[in-house]
């Protein structure tokens, strides 16, 4: 099976962001991957229709670097992110945060996967 998770932000409220989320999704399920999105901010509500399926997908975890967390902790993330894929899938994680880019690495390591960074911040930060 072909699956592509994505960690981003946010789903709620509209912004570049979302719709870009949105319209991946669109274009991956029409396709015939299985996608999953994952997120840490909470809003107001979400506007956009197919992003409304993955509203239990949230994990305010992510909004901290993996090392804040113990080893149980982060198991019980991957296995929430992870559930029911197998390193024989085709898996791709996609992250739309630098921040999140180390989530999407750590996952990918677990479940074999490959890992994408989309830079979606408005501000990048310069690293010397």
């Amino acid at each position: 099976m072909k699956s592509y998770i994505i960690l981003t932000g946010s789903i709620y409220d509209m912004g570049g962001a979302e719709m870009f989320t949105s319209n991946k999704c669109a274009y991956l399920k029409s396709k015939g991957w299985d996608v999953r999105v994952f997120y840490f901010n909470k809003g107001n509500r979400i506007l956009i229709d197919n992003l409304k399926e993955f509203a239990e997908n949230y994990v305010p975890e992510l909004k901290y670097g993996y090392y804040y967390y113990t080893g149980s902790q982060r198991k019980r993330i991957f296995n929430h992110v992870c559930n029911g894929l197998t390193r024989d899938d085709e898996i791709f994680v996609e992250s739309h945060h630098i921040g999140l880019s180390y989530w999407a690495e750590l996952i990918s390591k677990h479940i074999g996967a490959k890992s994408i960074l989309n830079c979606m911040e408005e501000k990048i930060p310069q690293v010397s």
